[in-house]
């Protein structure tokens, strides 16, 4: 019975797949920051990939899969999927990090990726000085750079750490007056 359980926890925390159409992952690895091919399937991490995997002191590498976006992965095999900033992985800031959910709504995890603040909002901006910037309903519009992008519109508030609402903000307007 005590094997029974433990090959059920490990596949629950290392998500394999025997799909033979696997993807191409860029995750720092143990030989150098090079991209790991083979290394996952429907956003799952292989287990070979996990073991060549470097991951930093809190047990996490930040990294993505092609076609797939960008994640943080826990060296349990935990992935979760986060907002890609400057080419990558979303940095944490005070502690927590975005998180984006299977229909691309914006919420909040820690570092053991475990959501805290439930994926509700349209987009979010990182934590600064205990509160972040979140809407609903807003929409992405692209710069005249054609490569960034600002969010517009929607309704916004700001939250606290604990995901409670701090201040609501007037619909239509941007992030900048939210604050």
């Amino acid at each position: 019975m005590k094997l029974l359980f433990a090959c059920f926890a490990l596949s629950y925390f290392i998500p394999v797949s025997a799909d033979t159409n696997l993807g191409t992952c860029s995750f720092p690895n143990k030989q150098s920051d090079m991209t790991i091919e083979n290394c996952s399937s429907n956003e799952a991490i292989t287990k070979s990939a996990l073991r060549v995997i470097k991951f930093d002191q809190d047990g996490l590498a930040g990294g993505s899969i092609t076609g797939k976006g960008c994640f943080w992965l826990h060296r349990s095999g935990r992935l979760k999927k986060t907002h890609c900033y400057d080419n990558g992985a979303d940095y944490f800031k005070e502690g927590l990090v975005r998180y984006i959910d299977s229909t691309g709504k914006f919420g909040f995890m820690d570092k053991r990726l475990l959501v805290v603040i439930p994926p509700l909002y349209t987009f979010a901006y990182p934590f600064e000085a205990g509160h972040a910037k979140v809407c609903i309903g807003c929409q992405s519009k692209k710069t005249a750079d054609g490569e960034h992008s600002s969010m517009e519109g929607g309704r916004w508030m700001i939250l606290s750490r604990n995901g409670k609402i701090f201040k609501e903000c007037m619909d239509g307007q941007d992030y900048q007056s939210c604050l």
